[in-house]
């Protein structure tokens, strides 16, 4: 019994000493790379990617339009429109069947002949860097490109409708160029352009439809070129710090159906609120009424030339244009709004015209005793003149 333990216990020694040769002819053998490949998975990783992603790479996303990926370029290609998609981060049953390859796609090339880019057709491709669209492409529909964030120029020659949240947060976007050259005209829908914060100069077809919030927080937007705007909407370049100039004056007459033209501007509220490098600015010649906030904000106004059309000035307009040194009023002006001139601190006088029939509270808040107000009225100004330190002095 005894020798057969010892027996064992011999067998098992001379296992373990093979075992221990092994070993160190592993290690004697063994580099650091070689360790490293056998240790990495990458290219079993790889190999399953691959495999994967080969039969997938390309389908349809839209009647006539075929999409194909190549290592990290996205390309689509034929005739017509790329179909619209829906996606969230909780239900993405009819996103794009591309969608998959999203984190690797760093350029799309659209082909010329396709005409439309879908709705959410790019939403949230985080790594997408460039984007070339033919002039064939004269629609981007609603959150085609949004929060691409770090997608840096546009150009799209041929579209003139850009829709709603189309580019929004796409943080590190520098220019746009939307202009074909032809004279048309085109439409930028709401908050299209919003929040793309780093974006410095736009070119927009001849005659444009600025939308509601548009351009909002661009804050480095130097320059926007366009010849004629047809509609500005309601905060559409709000908190475009950078902005200096904008063809104001140019602005067409608002229309309808039913009666053609109806004489005045379609200008919204608040559309250059806090655009604090804007220095001067022409009303269009047939303004009736400056909406409210319009110019609130505007520390950089100086001078602003008032056509003899406008009869109310609303809540705010000119609060905070604590540079604003020069304007006249229209001599057919009725109605100033609250909070109107507040803050104007470097106006030394202004004559309120004898048309004036109403003038709200706060009207010259901030006001100092070094300025004027001149009035034909002075029971006018019993709640306009609340906070406020200025002269007011009667004319006769």
């Amino acid at each position: 019994m005894e020798r057969e333990k010892r027996t064992f216990r011999e067998k098992l020694r001379r296992e373990w000493n093979a075992v221990e040769y092994s070993l160190w002819r592993f290690r004697k053998n063994m580099t650091w790379g070689k360790a490293l490949y056998l240790l990495s998975p990458v290219w079993v990783l790889a190999i399953i990617f691959a495999i994967w992603l080969i039969p997938a790479a390309k389908g349809d996303c839209g009647e006539m339009v075929q999409y194909r990926i190549v290592g990290t370029t996205m390309y689509v290609e034929g005739f017509g429109k790329m179909d619209n998609y829906y996606y969230s981060e909780h239900h993405n049953s009819l996103a794009a069947p591309y969608r998959p390859w999203r984190p690797f796609i760093r350029r799309v090339v659209i082909r010329d002949g396709v005409s439309a880019i879908g709705v959410s057709a790019f939403y949230k491709f985080a790594n997408l860097r460039e984007v070339e669209i033919p002039e064939s492409v004269n629609v981007v529909q609603s959150y085609a490109f949004q929060d691409c964030r770090r997608l840096r120029a546009v150009t799209a020659e041929g579209a003139d409708f850009v829709g709603p949240d189309a580019f929004r947060g796409c943080t590190e976007l520098q220019t746009v160029t939307l202009k074909n050259g032809d004279g048309s005209w085109g439409s930028i829908y709401d908050g299209a352009f919003r929040d793309c914060v780093s974006l410095e100069y736009a070119v927009v077809n001849d005659e444009t439809f600025f939308g509601d919030e548009c351009f909002a927080g661009c804050e480095n937007l130097e320059t926007i070129q366009v010849v004629r705007p047809l509609k500005i909407g309601t905060h559409a370049f709000i908190n475009c710090r950078s902005l200096t100039a904008f063809p104001l004056e140019n602005t067409s007459e608002k229309q309808s159906d039913e009666e053609g033209y109806l004489g005045y501007p379609d200008l919204g509220e608040g559309a250059f609120l806090n655009c604090a490098s804007l220095e001067t600015i022409e009303l269009p010649p047939s303004t009736r009424e400056i909406p409210d906030s319009f110019f609130k904000g505007c520390t950089s106004l100086s001078a602003v030339q008032m056509p003899e059309t406008v009869t109310v000035i609303g809540e705010n307009v000119f609060s905070g244009c604590e540079s604003l040194a020069e304007i006249s009023l229209s001599s057919r002006l009725r109605v100033i709004g609250r909070g109107a001139f507040t803050g104007c601190v470097s106006l030394p006088q202004l004559t309120i015209p004898e048309s004036v029939t109403e003038i709200y509270p706060s009207a010259f808040s901030g006001w100092t005793a070094e300025q004027t107000v001149y009035v034909y009225r002075d029971d006018l100004f019993a709640e306009g003149t609340f906070n406020s330190g200025a002269v007011i002095q009667v004319l006769e």
